[in-house]
């Protein structure tokens, strides 16, 4: 499955900020995994960091309340 490069608003948006990532600074779809302590997971070659929401969701988008507790 290739990752879809997409808006910060567009549905399963995430960012990863690893400038060493395949995807560092792009928004992507399908490039994390939710991991059951509630953080993301880059799925990025040689990457795998781990992210809390709010780091890696905009605020603008709509999945961004739904992972984020302010």
């Amino acid at each position: 499955m290739k990752p879809l490069e997409v808006a910060p608003l567009a549905k399963g948006a995430r960012r990863c900020t690893n400038p060493s990532c395949e995807f560092g600074g792009r928004w992507m779809a399908r490039t994390m995994t939710r991991l059951k302590n509630g953080k993301f997971l880059c799925l990025g070659r040689r990457c795998h960091t781990v992210y809390k929401p709010e780091q890696v969701i905009d605020p603008g988008n709509d999945d961004h309340r739904l992972w984020v507790s302010h």
